[in-house]
């Protein structure tokens, strides 16, 4: 198993987890979490966020904030709520207004991608096996590929060793890269 899961967490308000008609609670998830990383160096959590659930207050609202900060993430998925015909979440009353879901769909991806830059960031400089999957740029001077608990990194191939898809090599984490997504690594020379 690699230490890296995606655990759909939906909200942060056991009432909203309620309304989605969703067993697990806030407080389970996070003891799981808290489980899965003490017992598992490096461990990486990404999620599902659904935004604007029918009824979602804004107390609601910022229990889910709160819960991602405290737990963090190193990815969210944000998804806005819409109604599908023959739910039983499209019957539910007060819907949250379309300008609101949006405003708190902007919140969270600024504070997902701020999350991911600082657990990026806290990988500079350590080594890792990333599974390269291939070039990044036709003169095959850009490979990319993944590290085990599934960050991005993209490695200069500046001779265009060829070969280095789909291949785990030993890579050294040396900076963010420009776009904050991504490590940019570098070959190390002990690969083969």
């Amino acid at each position: 198993l690699m230490p890296h899961l995606h655990l759909p967490l939906q909200s942060g308000s056991d009432q909203v987890l309620r309304r989605m008609a969703r067993r697990c609670k806030s407080a389970e998830f996070e003891r799981l979490v808290n489980r899965a990383r003490s017992a598992v160096p490096d461990f990486n959590l990404s999620t599902d966020i659904i935004v604007g659930f029918p009824g979602e207050t804004d107390a609601e609202w910022q229990q889910t904030l709160d819960l991602v900060a405290k737990i963090g993430f190193g990815h969210l998925h944000i998804f806005a709520y819409s109604p599908r015909p023959g739910t039983r979440a499209a019957t539910l009353p007060d819907p949250v207004p379309r300008p609101v879901i949006r405003a708190r769909s902007q919140q969270l991806h600024e504070i997902g991608q701020r999350m991911k830059r600082e657990l990026l960031k806290s990988y500079i400089g350590r080594r890792f096996a990333v599974l390269i999957e291939g070039e990044q740029s036709s003169d095959g001077s850009l490979v990319a590929g993944y590290t085990p608990n599934f960050l991005r990194v993209f490695v200069d191939n500046p001779a265009g060793a060829t070969g280095l898809g789909n291949s785990i090599r030993e890579i050294r984490c040396r900076e963010l890269s420009s776009a904050g997504d991504g490590l940019i690594g570098e070959l190390l020379a002990d690969n083969h």
